[in-house]
């Protein structure tokens, strides 16, 4: 996640009062706020885990105006966009050019996983998919197409089990 401007080149451009579009799914709309936090531009209460609302906003200096949208709205009414760089790309954003902070790659607080029931495990078709997913052709096209800010990583569930428990402690 990053935040993205058409209007300024450098976060300290960011002018007292400026909308500031973030998404208004909650697990992202917390994900946004940290990165805001990051940039500098306001600070979160202690204890915030990631989650809330604008109430864990400690202090806003320049008296951004948040404004939760639908990621497919959020370049419309604001200066500001915090997003994922998935959907700065759809929304016409050049990385390159509109990008005033990057998230950096993914911390492991989000992955896609494909899931299925046990008695499907087995068939052709769901195989199919997953050796496709787990291809070196795949893994080249995201390392292109995201440039760090996504990151292959196929583990199968057994070595996923172990991720989570090295991550959690």
């Amino acid at each position: 996640m990053g935040i993205y401007s058409k209007r300024y080149d450098r976060i300290r451009d960011i002018p007292r009062g400026a909308v500031v579009s973030v998404p208004d799914k909650a697990f992202d709309f917390g994900r946004a706020l940290t990165v805001l936090q990051e940039a500098g531009l306001l600070t979160l209460k202690n204890g915030f885990n990631g989650t809330g609302s604008v109430d864990m906003i400690k202090d806003n200096p320049r008296h951004l105006k948040l404004k939760a949208v639908r990621q497919q709205d959020a370049v419309s009414g604001a200066d500001v966009f915090v997003m994922k760089p998935s959907e700065a790309k759809k929304a016409g954003l050049n990385p390159k050019k509109h990008t005033l902070k990057s998230g950096g790659p993914m911390s492991g607080e989000e992955m896609n996983l494909i899931v299925v029931r046990a008695e499907d495990q087995d068939r052709e078709a769901l195989q199919t998919i997953l050796e496709l997913y787990q291809a070196d052709d795949t893994a080249a096209f995201i390392e292109k197409e995201y440039q760090g800010d996504l990151v292959p990583a196929f583990l199968p569930l057994k070595r996923l089990s172990d991720w989570k428990n090295e991550f959690e402690h």
